[in-house]
């Protein structure tokens, strides 16, 4: 291998590791980032609950309600670490076709926390139920496809993220793609090595 391969090799795997700290950078700023949505969305989506359930809601009464009420307000005390923890695993961030869909997964699952509250009062239900129950938190993946029971309650309807959410993931993305592609041309160099060695080797036999 000449030393302008060797240099090339050499600056690829710089900029793969420049690739992967902008990549951190992204994740570490998506996380933040949706951390005020969830709040929001939380707070939104259980008022939606109590609407939709007036009976069920006044037969709380209004010491239950206050509980009610109180549990959803330390979740989004509590969203940041729990955003945190989520999207810390490596499982919703994967270098394949699939990110966004398991990104969309770790949502489901951090606003997903609502739904064990919310089942506490008799609101939803978190626990296997039958096929044409569409209010169960834990049967749907981000698909729509019904899953076995894990013990995760996972929001089980369509979301819409904030447009800057949405642009993290397609730099985030586009970074993805920049390191295959390095990756790639740092194995092709490689393979070349290997080819000169081999043939330098047949040609002086």
């Amino acid at each position: 291998m000449s030393k302008d391969q060797s240099k090339e090799i050499e600056s690829k795997r710089a900029l793969i590791a420049t690739t992967i700290g902008k990549m951190q950078k992204l994740r570490n700023d998506f996380t933040h980032g949706i951390k005020p949505f969830a709040k929001q969305w939380i707070q939104t989506i259980a008022r939606q609950y109590i609407e939709r359930n007036p009976e069920a809601v006044l037969k709380l009464g209004k010491e239950r309600l206050s509980l009610l009420k109180n549990g959803v307000n330390k979740l989004c005390g509590d969203i940041e670490s729990i955003c945190t923890d989520v999207f810390s695993s490596e499982e919703f961030w994967p270098e394949t076709r699939e990110l966004l869909t398991k990104n969309q997964l770790g949502i489901k699952i951090v606003l997903g926390k609502l739904g064990t509250i919310l089942e506490e009062f008799g609101l939803v239900k978190t626990k296997s139920q039958t096929e044409g129950d569409q209010e169960s938190w834990n049967q749907y993946d981000s698909a729509g496809n019904r899953r076995e029971f894990d013990g995760t309650p996972v929001y089980p309807h369509s979301i819409e993220i904030p447009d800057e959410i949405k642009n993290l993931l397609e730099e985030y993305r586009m970074l993805v793609q920049t390191k295959t592609t390095l990756t790639a041309e740092i194995k092709n160099l490689e393979f070349e090595k290997l080819q000169a060695q081999a043939t330098a080797l047949w040609d002086s036999i």
